[in-house]
């Protein structure tokens, strides 16, 4: 199969994240693909429509598995940059915001990054509400927990940690096959504000999946915390904000609750939904190019 061909705008914005990484100025959404809006907006000065559009939806629906970086990289990138174009051609209709490029002020960016995070927990608070509303207990075995990944998401960590110090938070289970002497427990460590912030004492995990809340400790004891194994693909994090901002050069505003709540999804089980979603775009896609004018 021939490598894959990348439009330029994939190329541009790919490098500015690059420098962006390599400089470890990573504000914007995730430390490992740190772009901002306004990072697409050169070839999209004009809101026309791109002919590479079409040819890229057309590819879509035979991405691998076992997808490259690279790949996923594109496919993410595609998918904001969609949104900014709609955003540009809403504000040149009149339809979007009055502000100009002072737009993406501290408030403004925090804001966009409210409604991103708004937009991950969603689903995540769709599958607690599941979990909730089943009238059968699950006894079915909860996956193992290590070693996995679960990419954490919280509007308390965007409104109120600093605003260097929000770019990607999750929980990571060490394989227990690195960690004989433990024997039936785990560990881990939490890692936000740019630092694996909290080492996770050994634990052991709950048998089944449950709303029941899972206190652990951290740091040597030093910290408790709290964790919702609520399904195999999701789970719900409790933490002081003593210990979310125990790394952080300030202290907690006045305002921030006790108690900050992030939602958790593994990032194996994210990759698949994400691929699912855009083989069905893709085949919707075909069906409408397929469709009689």
């Amino acid at each position: 199969m021939p490598s894959r061909t990348y439009p330029a705008w994939f190329h541009r914005v790919r490098s500015l994240a690059q420098d962006r990484q390599a400089r470890q100025h990573f504000r914007y959404y995730d430390h490992r693909l740190p772009t901002t809006p306004r990072d697409y907006d050169e070839d999209l000065s004009e809101c026309s429509n791109d002919s590479e559009d079409s040819d890229e939806s057309s590819v879509m629906g035979d991405i691998p598995e076992n997808f490259a970086s690279k790949e996923f990289q594109y496919y993410t990138m595609k998918e904001e940059r969609n949104e900014r174009k709609k955003e540009l051609r809403k504000r040149r209709n009149g339809q979007g915001s009055n502000q100009d490029d002072n737009e993406w002020s501290e408030e403004a960016e925090i804001q966009k990054d409210l409604e991103w995070e708004e937009k991950h927990i969603a689903p995540i608070k769709e599958a607690l509400t599941k979990a909730q509303q089943s009238s059968q207990p699950n006894y079915a075995p909860l996956k193992k927990l290590g070693p996995r990944h679960f990419k954490l998401w919280s509007t308390d960590h965007v409104k109120y940690c600093t605003f260097e110090s929000a770019p990607t938070t999750y929980i990571e289970f060490y394989d227990p096959r690195d960690f004989p002497a433990l024997g039936d427990k785990i560990n881990g460590h939490i890692y936000m504000v740019s630092y694996n912030m909290c080492s996770i004492d050994p634990f052991t995990p709950p048998r089944s999946p449950s709303l029941k809340t899972v206190p652990l400790t951290g740091n040597r004891g030093r910290h408790s915390f709290e964790v919702q194994f609520f399904d195999d693909h999701h789970l719900i994090l409790k933490m002081p904000k003593e210990l979310v901002f125990y790394k952080q050069a300030i202290s907690p505003p006045p305002e921030a609750p006790d108690v900050f709540t992030y939602y958790g999804e593994c990032e194996a089980y994210s990759t698949k939904r994400f691929l699912a979603k855009q083989r069905r775009e893709a085949r919707a896609e075909r069906r409408r190019s397929a469709s009689p004018a």
